[in-house]
């Protein structure tokens, strides 16, 4: 079996690379493209030889001012070379419904017969406008597969469509940083803190605010509770806000203006993090909150609890199924009532720590790309009927 995997984003690289690898480890040959900088990455080059020759000479093309300038033709040309090599794949899976090109690519796929996945995840489906969803549905009808990442997210597409349940596949994606933090775990690998914080955060509770510098994680709201904290609690805390993925200037400006005012220790992470530091940014931190608008199932998020975290999540986000059917200890919260649920676990820090610390073993079952590869593989072999590696 073939399949050709596309994305739109550079943030996305890391996490398709997993998934490339461990399909290729099950027998199922995988291509990965990101459709918007034709950048690719496989580990079956020599199979895919004729693809790569082919992708490059239409780089040449997709690259020229011409077909940069001209946006209807960019978006013509892009739809017609990417489609060009559809019939070097079996299975198609357009990884975060993005744009009108995937509109254009499904509707060639379907002409030509190759069987096609849409993979949500998360955002393209929660944070688009009621008449993308609408328009979206002429297209979602042409396809074979849709691929969701948890039983809550189903539930919200089927209540908005009321439509393709047999189509619909639940699986997450496995998280490649569990390797990386066990490595530093079992070589008991450490930083100097203050330095990589940028400041003396000696015998401090350090909370990680979100994990990207996008508007939709709530930021100022997260930094209004904090502040709402007694002094005598700011005291002891230290506040990390990562805004180095999905940069935007204008948000991370925001955001440094907000903390101009406040009485509590914080660092802005603004510089590009290497995997292992990534990793030590996890393994650091004590609290981690998520108040983002709409969420999924975020990979960083599952990362701060393998690394044992306190975890705050906002109530109106989906992952109630984590402590309903597997167990995994967090904390709920209304918007108005953070301040009251931080202080509530800063009081008994370590009692939630010990709790947290539980958490590890569940959620490397839940998204290990070990576990997680099979499920794919059965997603993809209900499409095309194959025979891969147990």
């Amino acid at each position: 079996m073939k399949v050709l995997i596309l994305y739109p984003t550079e943030n996305q690289a890391s996490l398709i690379k997993g998934c490339v690898d461990n399909l290729h480890f099950k027998g199922i040959k995988t291509f990965a493209l990101n459709k918007n900088t034709w950048d690719y990455y496989t580990l079956d080059s020599a199979e895919f030889r004729t693809v790569i020759n082919h992708l490059e000479r239409w780089r040449l093309i997709m690259h020229s001012p011409i077909a940069q300038k001209i946006v209807f033709h960019s978006y013509y040309l892009l739809s017609k070379s990417i489609g060009s090599i559809f019939g070097d794949f079996d299975v198609v899976d357009y990884n975060f419904y993005s744009d009108v090109i995937y509109d254009k690519l499904i509707v060639y796929g379907k002409n030509v017969g190759i069987k096609q996945v849409i993979s949500f995840w998360g955002s393209d489906f929660y944070r688009v406008s009621d008449s993308t969803k609408e328009r979206r549905r002429k297209y979602i009808d042409l396809i074979d597969a849709i691929h969701l990442e948890t039983i809550n997210v189903k539930n919200d597409f089927l209540n908005y469509y009321n439509d393709y349940k047999t189509k619909i596949k639940v699986c997450n994606y496995g998280i490649g940083l569990f390797n990386q933090i066990d490595e530093l775990v079992n070589t008991r690998k450490s930083i100097d803190r203050n330095k990589f914080y940028g400041c003396n955060v000696d015998g401090k509770i350090i909370i990680t605010c979100g994990y990207n510098a996008r508007k939709g994680q709530q930021h100022e709201l997260m930094i209004r509770a904090l502040e709402m904290l007694d002094d005598s609690v700011k005291e002891k805390i230290h506040v990390v806000f990562p805004m180095t993925y999905a940069s935007d200037d204008s948000v991370r400006a925001d955001v440094e203006k907000e903390l101009d005012s406040v009485n509590f220790s914080y660092t802005c992470m603004t510089r590009l993090l290497s995997l292992e530091e990534l990793a030590l940014l996890r393994m650091n931190s004590d609290i981690y909150l998520n108040m983002q608008i709409s969420d999924s199932f975020s990979s960083s998020t599952m990362e701060y609890f393998y690394t044992g975290n306190i975890i705050i999540i906002g109530e109106w986000l989906p992952y109630k199924f984590l402590k309903s059917e597997y167990g995994i200890d967090y904390t709920e919260t209304s918007k108005s009532q953070l301040t009251r649920n931080l202080t509530s676990v800063i009081s008994d820090i370590k009692n939630k720590k010990d709790c947290a610390a539980k958490n590890k073993p569940i959620v490397r079952l839940l998204c290990s790309w070990s576990n997680v590869s099979e499920r794919l593989c059965s997603m993809y072999m209900e499409l095309t009927p194959y025979q891969y590696k147990q």
